[in-house]
């Protein structure tokens, strides 16, 4: 595991690098027309599990 000599801003730049990718796979998920759950941190697995199924018509 590589170190650091400032862990707050590679802690950053890590999210922030996340934010742009999601922000990238959202745009060609529309632009596909593909169907996309949006997952929250706070929901809870069966919020998850409903929004899934509903989204995919399972």
């Amino acid at each position: 595991m590589s170190r650091t000599s400032d862990p707050a801003r590679a802690a950053r730049n890590l999210a922030e690098r996340d934010h742009l990718f999601t922000v990238r796979l959202r745009r060609e998920a529309e632009r596909l027309r593909l169907r996309t759950v949006q997952v929250d941190t706070a929901m809870s697995e069966d919020d998850l599990d409903e929004r899934v199924t509903a989204a995919f018509r399972l």
